[in-house]
């Protein structure tokens, strides 16, 4: 026989396994990716740069796997963007891609570029408009015209070359060669046999040709279906030629058969073994059993087989057979799980419920609420939250943490968990530009590196493997990193005291003894090494100069913020179980104070007209949430001792307990960790007042002066506030002292959340009351002032333990300026007898300890605050135990319920309607009876009505969120291997004091250019995109007119806006005679709603981009109303 070979052995990389083109006729082809093809073969022979191939031979040419998978990859615009062309003719830049190239330019590129297996790939129009060129019409047609033996191939099912091997079913040249005698003679045979077939069509009026193949169950279902259609053609005519009358009748009588004959024909021993099957087919119950038993001789025999021994059987049920003998082997019985409905407990849903609520799962934001339907049509309201990840992503974690901590606990399946996690509603976070600038600029910071890769002329496996590094790390950064922070830890990224270590100081650095910092996090360490490879990157590949400066300042202050994020995870972990060491300690002589100014609320009326929309003066209002420990605790308060070392003791001492990695159970530290609270909640409105420190000390002293009154065994208690600068300034902390001894009262601490990590309950129960004052709204009243807001939160029984009174605020002038030098480095503070001790981070270091006599020179006056129509009602309100503990921990009740069950067969029922009571003996029902001591079971609700009630029981509550102890297994290895990333330095997780930046004349211009061009043309310019314009602007000589030390922040750009659009509009209210109110938003400290980051102090100046649309719209109206007057 002749020696079989690859057709393209010119590519080298042939197998040993060959296929004959015959059998790639109709294989399907991607049209949009190989235009211009019609079929498998002309793609191969295209593919392998044989333009003017002539008939093959389709039987003996082969192609091996290996050349077919080559010549058949798909190179889609979408996946391929750069220009194949422009890379082969080594542009610097290829262009994008648009379309594959086709067969005529393909023989363009080979005969005039000189560039082989070109068709498929991707071209530009720049390289498309380029080989149009140098195209050559005759070439291309000598092409065509010789590819036209393909589509003979393609239209019939046979060949027609003398050199081709015959479809013949009488003469099978299973052992003859393509070059015998015999084979030739039958060709010619098989030839005339077709041609008079063919001229017999032609007689009877068809135009129709004959069609053979060598097997039919070779050709595809579509081939089959026109090879069908051909014989049936054939057929009528020849019948109608043989019975020129009723040759309907014999048809049928040709093609039908009885039994009898139909059983000759088979073999005398598969007919007992197919009624055998047919009989157990029919004799099965289930369908499932029907299948199995089908399966056994469905993929051996054809289906008219089947169908004559089962009559009425579908091709369903034959194909289901076949793919059920396919997938479960022939004759399994596949026997479907039970369907188990397990009863739950309510400890199980409570558990998931508080995780979900946790600090690492949820976000409270102050404002919006959400609606929940119970079963029954009872409507609950809650405020609005954040949920950080996706449902999948938190069932995950969910699994880690109960399988790690309670490995006793049964857990809910994920079904169940999906189910409450869609009914328990919160919101997606998508944008965090309003509720944390660092998250927002580490994403930011993320997404430039995207486009700063994709500028870069890398090959395209490189480009997806730094891309795929730069998503694994930026989902990290969101997800995992802050569950595997601890106090001590081995690794450096998540070591809390080697990270807030103070290496220039002792006071404020704790060395880390018990462990050495030897391991590294996996994924911080693939994180850096991608950030290497992009910073390397930009060196080799850039070869302009001039961008090599621009591109690695954009690189370095990127890496900048994505930095600054992580450390801000960390800081904000640290100030958290500070919270929870605080709480943990203290007694019922002592409360916990949460403190947070509230959005503004702009006066509204049921029905306003557009007019009195614009200019609006905020009502402020500020919320104080108290906390306190329920009378069963211990009423023992060790917040801190007389001696900074006693005081560091314990407060270290409660850190070890929640924070270690190791010697701690999990299950003492969760039940011993939880403890119930008593709240009640202080909310302070205002007409007008300034939102300075004066304001918050007279509003700390009110609220300990009622609680003092309220309970006078309150003795000490604890604050924590956000990063606002009306709290963190030198005259909070130095007040503290006067209002303790002016309210009895001692105020014990003083702690900050990190800047933009401060969200907790005060803006939980902000969400509540304004969704309260909106229903009041609603019902056709007006909120304009202070007196109608309070009258609104007291409306219909008020928010459930809120205290709102109206207040009037005269400020006094202080002796002097109180001092407190770099205040804004420190978080905690600490009053002791002799002075007030001072921490950069939550129990890192002993502090710093500042005598009161070099701190206070004169006494602290407070400002006189005067309560209208106070409320003398203060009620603590009960939070319900959250934690698993709760279910070892049972009351009577419960055991006697339990043992209740245990005696369901007492004959003797309470008669009671609801009382779950059963007796063994008469008299004691009797007794019982008498006494009336019922216990009714209230009925149980359905699982998921259960978790919206938790739900819902929760968030109401003003109790501050626990930290979770997660202590998710991290991934971490010998740093040995990577001795190319640079080691963390002690205190990496400080924040960085960053100078002030004085702006040049040539900034301040650009600057007032694009602030001009939003008041005159109306076009107001966001600061993303100005930072953005300042970067790329270019002079007439082609250069850039700024450097990268000139370009400018987002931040600062917001900042200089505020204080432009502040003048402008001071100019403009003063040029109009106008009783109308000062914007909101021009309020100097009349917006502490956001944390002041140390990056900008002017943070607070400016908060929303369209307030400078606002105010332009307003003073248009002002214009014209002028004008009109």
């Amino acid at each position: 026989m002749r020696e079989r070979n690859c057709l393209l052995t010119d590519r080298h990389i042939c197998s040993v396994d060959l296929t004959s083109l015959y059998n790639l006729r109709y294989k399907q082809i991607n049209a949009k990716c190989f235009p211009g093809v019609k079929s498998l073969i002309e793609l191969i022979l295209l593919n392998g740069d044989r333009f003017y191939q002539q008939r093959l031979s389709l039987y003996s040419t082969y192609i091996c796997s290996n050349h077919l998978q080559a010549v058949s990859k798909e190179y889609s615009v979408s996946s391929y963007r750069k220009c194949w062309l422009c890379a082969s003719l080594n542009k610097p830049l290829p262009n994008k891609s648009e379309r594959n190239i086709s067969p005529s330019q393909a023989l363009t590129i080979y005969e005039s570029f000189g560039f082989h297996h070109s068709y498929g790939k991707t071209i530009c129009s720049t390289c498309r408009h380029l080989v149009s060129t140098h195209s050559n019409a005759n070439r291309i047609a000598k092409h065509e015209s010789i590819f036209k033996w393909i589509l003979d191939c393609e239209i019939s099912d046979d060949e027609y070359d003398d050199d081709i091997r015959s479809d013949l079913y009488e003469y099978p040249m299973m052992h003859s060669s393509p070059e015998s005698v015999d084979y030739n003679s039958a060709i010619e045979l098989h030839k005339e046999k077709r041609s008079v077939l063919n001229q017999f069509l032609k007689l009877c009026g068809s135009q129709r040709v004959v069609r053979t193949t060598h097997n039919y169950d070779d050709l595809k279902r579509q081939s089959k279906a026109n090879f069908l259609t051909s014989a049936r053609h054939l057929f009528q005519h020849i019948i109608q030629f043989l019975v020129t009358e009723n040759s309907t009748d014999f048809t049928d009588e040709l093609f039908s058969s009885n039994d009898a004959s139909d059983k000759k024909l088979y073999d005398r021993q598969l007919v007992p073994v197919m009624n055998g099957i047919a009989e157990a087919y029919n004799n099965a119950e289930d369908t499932s059993t029907k299948r199995s038993i089908l399966s056994i001789v469905a993929p051996k025999v054809k289906f008219s087989l089947l169908e004559s021994f089962i009559p009425g059987l579908t091709h369903y049920r034959f194909t289901a057979a076949r793919l059920h003998a396919a997938n479960k082997h022939a004759g399994a019985i596949v026997t479907k799980p039970r369907r188990v409905i397990y009863r739950y407990e309510i400890e199980q849903v409570d558990h998931f419920i508080d995780f979900i609520l946790s600090n690492y799962i949820c976000t409270d934001i102050p404002f919006g609420e959400r609606t929940m339907a119970l079963s029954d049509g009872t409507k609950l309201l809650v405020p609005d939250t954040i949920r950080n990840y996706n449902s999948t992503r938190v069932i995950e974690q969910y699994y880690k943490y109960g399988g790690e901590l309670f490995p006793d606990l049964p857990l809910l399946h994920d079904s169940t968990l999906f189910k409450i996690l869609k009914a328990c509603k919160a919101s997606t976070r998508r944008a965090v530009a309003g509720l944390n600038y660092f998250v927002a600029n580490g994403t930011e910071a993320f997404d430039e590196l995207f486009e700063l890769v994709n500028s870069l002329n890398l090959d395209s496996n490189d480009q997806r493997r730094i891309q795929g590094g730069l998503k694994r790390g930026k989902q990290y950064l969101k997800t995992d990193f802050k569950l595997n922070v601890v106090r001590n830890s081995h690794v450096p990224d998540y070591c809390i005291c080697y990270s807030l270590n103070d290496p220039m100081s002792d006071e404020f650095s704790e060395p880390c003894k018990d462990h050495n910092h030897d391991q590294v996090c996996a994924e911080c360490t693939y994180l850096a090494q991608t950030l290497q490879d992009i910073h390397q990157t930009i060196v080799d590949s850039t070869t302009d100069v001039e961008e090599v400066p621009r591109k690695l300042h954009t690189f370095n202050l990127a890496c900048d913020n994505i930095q600054a994020w992580k450390c801000h995870q960390l800081r904000s972990v640290n100030q958290d179980l500070g919270r929870d060491c605080i709480l943990n300690i203290i007694g019922e002589d002592a409360v916990y104070l949460n403190l947070d100014f509230a959005m503004k609320w702009l006066p509204a009326k049921y029905r306003e007209p557009q007019t009195d929309f614009f200019g609006k003066r905020g009502i402020s209002w500020h919320i104080t949430v108290v906390s306190r420990k329920k009378e069963s605790q211990s009423n023992v308060t060790n917040i801190n001792s007389e001696s900074a070392q006693e005081s560091n003791m314990a407060i270290s001492g409660c850190e070890q307990d929640l924070t270690d990695e190791e010697g701690v159970d999990p299950h003492d530290l969760h039940s011993s960790s939880l403890k119930d609270f008593d709240h009640t909640v202080f909310v302070h409105v205002f007409d007008q007042c300034v939102q300075d420190s004066n304001l918050v000390v007279a509003i700390i002293a009110d609220v300990l002066f009622r609680l003092k009154a309220y309970d006078p065994s309150i003795e000490q208690a604890c604050l924590r506030t956000d990063n606002a600068a009306c709290y963190h300034s030198a005259l909070t902390v130095l007040s503290m002292p006067t209002v303790s001894d002016q309210s009895k009262i001692s105020i014990r601490r003083l702690d900050f959340a990190d800047p933009q990590g401060g969200k907790g309950s005060s803006d939980r129960f902000a969400a509540v009351i304004k969704s309260h004052v909106r229903r009041y709204l609603n019902e056709k009243h007006d909120v304009t002032n202070a007196e109608e807001f309070v009258e609104a939160c007291r409306s219909y029984g008020g928010v459930k333990n809120v205290n709102v009174v109206q207040c009037k605020f005269t400020p006094t002038v202080q002796p002097m300026k109180f001092k407190f030098n770099n205040i804004r480095k420190f978080r905690n503070f600490c009053y002791e007898r002799h002075g007030i001790r001072a921490f950069r981070a939550w129990s890192v270091g002993e502090g710093q300890l500042f005598p009161y006599h070099k701190l206070l020179p004169g006494t602290v006056k407070i400002g006189l605050m005067e309560l209208i129509n106070p409320s003398q009602l203060i009620v603590f309100g009960s939070t319900i135990q959250t934690s698993i503990s709760a279910k070892t921990s049972r009351d009577s009740k419960t055991i006697d319920h339990l043992s209740t069950n245990d005696n369901n067969n007492n004959p003797f029922q309470c008669p009671e309607e609801g009382c779950v009571h059963s007796f063994f003996k008469y008299g004691n029902l009797m007794r019982h009876l008498a006494i009336g001591d019922h216990r009714k079971e209230p009925e149980r609700f359905t699982l998921i009505d259960t978790a919206k009630k938790l739900y819902h029981a929760k968030l109401l509550t003003a109790e501050n969120k626990r930290m979770i102890p997660l202590s998710v297994e991290s991934i971490t290895f010998d740093s040995s291997n990577f001795d190319e990333v640079s080691a963390l330095e002690m205190g990496w997780g400080l924040p960085t004091a960053r100078a002030p930046i004085r702006y040049t004349i040539k900034q301040k211009q650009f600057l007032q250019e694009k602030f001009n061009d939003g008041l005159v043309n109306g076009r107001f310019w966001k600061p993303e995109t100005v930072a953005k314009a300042m970067q790329q602007l270019k002079a007439g000589n082609g250069k850039y007119v700024f450097a990268p030390n000139e370009w400018l922040t987002t931040s600062q750009i917001r900042s200089y806006f505020s204080r432009m659009k502040k003048n402008q509009t001071q100019t403009t209210e003063q040029s109009f005679s106008t009783t109308r109110a000062i914007p909101t938003f021009l309020d100097l400290e009349g917006d502490n709603e956001e944390d002041i980051d140390e990056e900008s102090y002017a943070e607070e100046f400016f908060k929303d981009d369209t307030a400078i649309q606002e105010a332009v719209e307003r003073d248009t109206f002002l214009k014209e109303a002028s004008r009109s007057t």
